[in-house]
């Protein structure tokens, strides 16, 4: 549950970076995570399982172990 609300907040972050880069989904497929770090107070957030976060503008955010199942499904 935490990689996944991870994950929420980053996208919340990639689209405010988005909006102060006037930047659309549809010309950047890729977001760098250190542009990220200024969104949040001290560091990025992280998976606490280790995965990777890949960071897509219009995708959100995937982590290389968690994938969206249904709350119900996963058991952390």
């Amino acid at each position: 549950m935490t990689c996944k609300l991870n994950r929420n907040t980053l996208y919340i972050a990639i689209e405010r970076w988005m909006l102060d880069k006037k930047y659309s989904p549809i010309t950047i497929t890729k977001v760098p995570i250190k542009d990220l770090a200024r969104y949040f107070e001290g560091e990025v957030p992280a998976c606490p399982s280790g995965g990777k976060y890949t960071l897509m503008s219009n995708w959100g955010c995937n982590c290389s172990i968690h994938f969206d199942v249904e709350e119900d499904e996963y058991e952390e």
